[in-house]
Formats: structure tokens, C-alpha cells, sequence
């Protein structure tokens, strides 16, 4: 008896590491290397006795006239996974028809009750717009634009940022949309403004450090900007940051150079600089 337990414990564990549900034959070949009769049917009623005990869970056959299966957690519980799986790289936005269209055909019957469970839990989420989406986080307002509506938005900020003393970023916008009045309340307590001339009075500190070089690490200007937030008591923004410097830039105030060598770049500086479409890390700013 102790060894039939123990021979049982192994194939709990020997379904378990598959990572897809098993039939009888393929774990008689896995613990046995037989798929004889004989050794399939003693697996089998060893894999029925464990279901029954609630060790192991049966699993429909992947086509009619199949053999059933067994694994470790639920055809349910499974689904359930495979259908997050199917959020996750449709960038956390799908309709329950296209998670539907990806599963296996055994799959469907259990496809709405799993996607019932994971509303209630939590884990997803409707999004009603033209079509009704799944999705993994609480919808905002801003979610219920369409994506047209979105790079219309992204095109006005970039028109207005060009006339703009202190760029306005995409999230600060956002914020705005969804009534986040902590963040409104967090920008209209900041005692001063990223400007052109605390830039300029940076540059000049800096340059002479440079031996003669006219341009400066961005990096350099990250680390006076995070000091001066602190000073006046607000965290640094990144996006406030690179959104001025490329706004000068499109202005034509400013120049921005690239790294020649911008794979030796600490990821953290790497993390500050500015990327041009071209891939080079544009590292380097000066006046022009």
C-alpha cells in the first residue's frame, strides 16, 4: 500500500511538471516508458483514484474519441489562465469574441463562465465601446476613447508644447480626463517652473567642466534638475524634463547631439538621454 501511495505521489507530481494536461498513456510512458494495455490501464485507474480524491483533475479529450486527460488544476482554472494569457499580449485589450477565437474547441464551453469568475475576482474588466473589450485594469475615463480620438489628443499636445513655456506631457493630460484630483492637486502646488533660464544657468555651471567642449550630458542636467526639485519640495518628472529639452529642441533653441558609443552608457543615464527615431541615443545637449 505504501508503495502504491508513493507510485501515485509521482504521478502527481509527473502531471503537475508537464504543464498541459496528460492522458493515460502519456504518463504510463513518462513513469513506466510503456504504453503497453496492461500498464496504461493500471496508470489510468491510479489517475481515476487520484481525481477522485480530488489530488488531480480530469480534462475532456482535445477531440472526439480521444482519450480524457488529467492535470493538476481544473479545465476551468485553466481556461481561466489561457484566457489572461490572451489579454496580456493583446496589450491588456480584447473582445471575449477574439479570446474566444484563440482557444482550443474543448475550451469554449467553459470560456464565459471562466471570464465571469475573473470579473468577479477582479483580474478583468468591461470596457464597453464600439465592441466590448476585456481588459486587465479598472477602465478611466480616458479608456473610453476611441484611438483616434487619443492621437488626436497626442497631436494637440504636441502643437500646444511648442508654444508652451513648461510642456505639457500626455499623463498630466490624462490626469486632467479622469478628474485625478491628487494629481491636480500635486501640479498646482509646485512653487516653480522648469524654464529656459534655469536650463541656461545649469549649461554654464557645466560647461566649463567640459574642457573646452561645448555640449553637455543630459545625464548632468538630469542630476540639477532632481536636486532642484528637492529643493523646492516636488518630485522630478522625466517626462517634464526630456519634454522641455525636445521642445527646445523643435524650437530650434537647442541642440542635441548623439553618443558614439551609446551601448558603453550605464542603463541609468541611458534611462534619461533621448532616443531619435534613428535608434542613436542622444546623449548630448548644447545652445545653439
Amino acid at each position: 500500500m505504501a508503495a502504491n501511495t508513493m507510485d501515485e505521489h509521482r504521478l502527481v507530481q509527473l502531471v503537475d511538471n508537464a504543464g498541459i494536461p496528460l492522458t493515460a498513456k502519456k504518463v504510463a510512458l513518462a513513469a513506466l516508458g510503456s504504453a503497453g494495455a496492461r500498464d496504461v490501464a493500471a496508470v489510468e485507474e491510479s489517475l481515476n483514484r487520484l481525481q477522485q480524491a480530488g489530488k488531480l483533475h480530469a480534462f475532456p479529450p482535445e477531440q472526439r474519441g480521444w482519450a480524457q486527460r488529467f492535470y493538476s488544476v481544473s479545465p476551468l482554472e485553466w481556461v481561466q489562465d489561457r484566457i489572461l494569457k490572451r489579454v496580456e499580449a493583446g496589450s491588456g485589450r480584447v473582445t471575449q469574441k477574439q479570446v474566444k477565437a484563440l482557444l482550443y474547441k474543448w475550451e469554449h464551453k467553459y470560456c464565459d463562465e471562466a471570464v465571469g469568475g475573473l470579473i468577479k475576482e477582479g483580474k478583468l474588466h468591461y470596457l464597453a465601446l464600439r465592441s466590448k473589450f476585456l481588459v486587465l485594469s479598472p477602465p478611466t475615463p480616458f479608456d473610453y476613447l476611441l484611438d483616434r480620438q487619443v492621437t488626436a489628443l497626442k497631436e494637440i499636445v504636441e502643437r500646444i508644447n511648442r508654444r508652451r513655456s513648461r510642456p505639457l506631457t500626455v499623463d498630466e493630460l490624462r490626469s486632467f480626463l479622469d478628474g485625478d484630483s491628487a494629481a491636480s492637486s500635486e501640479q498646482s502646488s509646485i512653487p516653480g517652473r522648469l524654464t529656459e533660464d534655469i536650463l541656461r544657468a545649469w549649461y554654464d555651471e557645466d560647461v566649463p567642466l567640459r574642457g573646452g567642449v561645448t555640449s553637455v550630458p543630459i545625464p548632468w542636467t538630469w542630476n540639477h534638475y532632481v536636486h532642484w526639485c528637492k529643493e523646492n519640495g516636488f518630485q522630478p518628472e522625466l517626462d517634464r524634463f526630456q519634454g522641455l529639452l525636445k521642445s527646445l529642441y523643435e524650437a530650434g533653441t537647442i541642440e542635441l547631439i548623439p553618443h558614439s558609443h551609446a551601448h558603453e552608457i550605464p542603463s541609468e543615464e541611458a534611462r534619461v538621454a533621448l532616443s531619435a527615431p534613428s535608434g542613436e541615443v542622444l546623449y548630448y545637449w548644447r545652445w545653439r
